[in-house]
């Protein structure tokens, strides 16, 4: 369990430290988590929470001008904290010390304030329950070393409402998501936005329009009582300090993450300044305002960096690039997933699977760059790097 640093483009690597200390790691199991031959005491459950924290997803996450990176170890306590390494001083910074372990790091736009989990139960696979039991979510200011607490117990983060504001909301088992709210990453004052439940949400951070998702739901018979009345299904507009307005039909959003779309089924997309969301009549475009037009995509579009290109695709439609009021590209016929601009839009990568491909500018023809054994492809994260 190191942190390593890889060098381009000769791609020499340097250990940067052991992420768990010798402490720590002497009181790991040598087997791996859920091993049958493993004896499941308290003790050693909650030693492998640390292994847990540390392997998971977003443990590690580059600050937006790639100077800093934050990740979590358990280098100074029996459980894991927040660190910062700075790229220009090679100094780590430790930025938090609790009880529980910390999880899935996310950076403010502007670099200064890192939002993160504290948990109490990362499943490991060998018990029953969600896959994290959250205790708290935080964030960790980078200039002053502050930890401002942004939500309780079953509090998930939606998104950066400001460059010092969280878009954050309630979720729990009896009543799903509701209560949508920004907080502030430095007194950790609360706005509500929407109390009622909702599927998924965005919001324009600059007109701080936010756009909602609302499916018929109900709640298990017996803890109706506990859970927030809802607003019937449909898609809404909640402009700042206005009533929202129901704008369109619901369609599912969950269909999308089931289907392998290459998109959450409602987005802001700064490159265009528009929501997209998918509804009965196919996916729109709804400005902050709240103008909504059917789209000329078949599936929620991931927009090229200026905004000019767009490329729409998934499991049942064909992967096309739509440019204007040009005749689409097509690419390739269905089920592609984990796509991706390049930064300079000269080509765009997607998968279907077992095969990672890039299309390139301008007549986007795929060729296979990567071939998997596994078919994980659609579960890995693709970023670029660049120089």
């Amino acid at each position: 369990m190191q942190l390593f640093l890889i060098n381009f483009p000769g791609l020499s690597n340097t250990s940067l430290l052991n992420l768990i200390s010798p402490q720590q790691s002497d009181a790991l199991s040598t087997q791996y988590p859920g091993d049958p031959l493993e004896f499941e005491t308290d003790a050693w459950f909650y030693n492998e929470q640390i292994r847990a924290a540390v392997s998971r997803g977003r443990a590690v996450a580059w600050s937006p001008d790639g100077q800093h990176l934050a990740f979590v170890a358990a280098l100074h306590s029996p459980n894991t904290d927040l660190y910062v390494f700075d790229v220009l001083t090679g100094r780590i910074t430790r930025l938090t010390s609790g009880p529980y372990q910390t999880a899935d790091l996310i950076w403010s736009p502007t670099g200064r304030f890192i939002a993160h989990t504290s948990t109490s139960d990362i499943n490991l696979g060998i018990r029953n329950g969600p896959t994290l039991i959250v205790q708290g979510l935080w964030s960790a200011d980078t200039y002053s070393g502050g930890v401002t607490r942004l939500g309780g117990e079953d509090t998930g983060f939606l998104q950066w409402a400001a460059p010092d504001s969280a878009l954050i909301y309630s979720d729990t088992a009896s009543c799903g998501r509701f209560e949508l709210r920004t907080v502030n990453a430095i007194n950790g004052r609360s706005t509500l936005l929407w109390p009622g439940p909702f599927e998924t949400a965005a919001l324009d951070p600059e007109s701080q329009a936010l756009l909602v998702e609302v499916a018929d739901y109900v709640p298990l018979t017996s803890l109706a009582h506990l859970c927030p009345p809802s607003e019937p299904s449909g898609l809404y507009l909640v402009p700042p300090g206005q009533p929202p307005r129901r704008l369109a039909d619901y369609s599912s959003g969950y269909w999308s993450y089931h289907a392998w779309s290459m998109q959450p089924p409602l987005i802001w997309s700064p490159e265009v300044g528009l929501f997209f969301a998918f509804t009965p009549g196919g996916v729109v475009e709804i400005t902050p305002d709240g103008q909504v037009t059917p789209s000329r995509a078949e599936s929620i579009p991931i927009v090229s960096p200026s905004g000019q290109l767009w490329a729409s695709g998934g499991s049942e439609s064909p992967l096309r690039i739509l440019h204007g009021d040009a005749t689409p590209t097509n690419v390739f016929p269905s089920g592609t997933c984990n796509a991706a601009w390049r930064p300079d839009e000269g080509a765009f990568v997607f998968a279907d699977g077992e095969h990672l491909y890039s299309a390139s500018s301008p007549d986007f023809r795929p060729r296979e760059i990567y071939f998997s054994s596994h078919n994980d492809l659609c579960r890995s994260r693709l970023v670029w790097v660049t120089q």
